[in-house]
This record gives C-alpha cells, structure tokens and sequence, in this order.
C-alpha cells in the first residue's frame, strides 16, 4: 500500500499544560440512622459497598491580568454502603456533589508556553482516582455517626485544538531493501 501524498492535514489536541492536583472532601458527623452498640467494631463490608466518582464538568479560566491558568472541576460521589458491626448490618446510600479550584503552576499564559489561541483552550481531566477514609462514632446520645474523608487525585490537561499537517510517508525514512535469492 503506497502513500498518495506525503502530507495530510489533521486536526488534533494539543497539549499546553499539564498537571497534578489533589482535594479533599470532608463529610463529618453522618448519621446512619441506627445506634451501633460499639462502634469501634463498625466496618464498611467492601465487598458488597460501591462508591462511583464521576467529573462534572471542568471549566478553564484564563486570568491574563493575573497571568493565571484556574480551573473549577465539579464531582459527583454516589455511595452504596453496606456497614456492619459483625451482627446487624444496614445497607445506606449517599451521593452529594462538591467543586474543586485548582491554579496551574508549572504555566502561565504570558507566553511562556507553547502559543495558543485562548478562545480555543479546554480543560481536560485526564486522570482521577480516590481513596475514602471512613471512621465511625457513637456521641454520648443518639445514632452512630460517619466521618468521611475523601481525597481525590486529578491530572489535568489545557489543550488547544489545532489543525497541523503530518508526513505519513516520509521519503527520507524509506530505505530500498536489496532482495538476494536463496
């Protein structure tokens, strides 16, 4: 199969900047509606538990008086628990949303950075992971409470779409291979 032309224009992503990011969501004194006798034994049953975290949305902001690069990340956590204490066990389901403001410090756009066509930056997550750390508590009156502590790691990209031509065959990386029969 040959190559018509040595040049194709494409349209693709390109990366500006790119970072790591870490949050934290606190979700203090829940109460689960029911008084364990002794919370120190109260477990998530991690088998039969599910906890989905989806991003929102991700809006970029270009703050050139500031020469800033921000981004607003918008999660969802939805929470299927199932909780026991070895004896009685409760199934509890919890989804909340939070928001993030994370400030890009390895670029800024005083043109440090690659050029790009402001109008035409996104923000992009590239990357998401967490870990929730749950603790449980009996107050000296009334049901057993849950302090969760979500953290939440992101990588984030500024990309700008651009149009650029590629060599699909370049002739300087083609070599002619002698054929000597047998």
């Amino acid at each position: 199969m040959g190559c018509n032309s040595c040049c194709e224009l494409i349209k693709t992503k390109r990366v500006i900047c790119d970072e790591k990011f870490s949050g934290t969501i606190s979700k203090p004194n829940v109460d689960l509606g029911i008084r364990f006798p002794n919370a120190s034994i109260v477990s998530i049953d991690a088998a039969n538990s599910n906890i989905d975290l989806t991003v929102g949305c991700c809006e970029l902001e270009v703050d050139t008086i500031l020469n800033k690069f921000k981004v607003k990340v918008s999660v969802y956590v939805s929470e299927d628990l199932t909780i026991t204490d070895g004896s009685t066990t409760i199934e509890r389901e919890y989804v909340f949303c939070d928001e993030f403001e994370f400030e890009f410090q390895k670029c800024k756009p005083d043109g440090k950075c690659p050029e790009f066509d402001k109008d035409r930056l996104e923000c992009q997550i590239f990357s998401i992971s967490g870990e929730d750390n749950i603790t449980f508590s009996n107050p000296a009156e009334g049901n057993t409470e849950m302090d969760q502590e979500f953290t939440i790691d992101f990588k984030i990209k500024i990309d700008e779409e651009v149009q650029l031509f590629v060599s699909l065959c370049p002739s300087n990386k083609t070599v002619k291979i002698d054929l000597t029969p047998q």
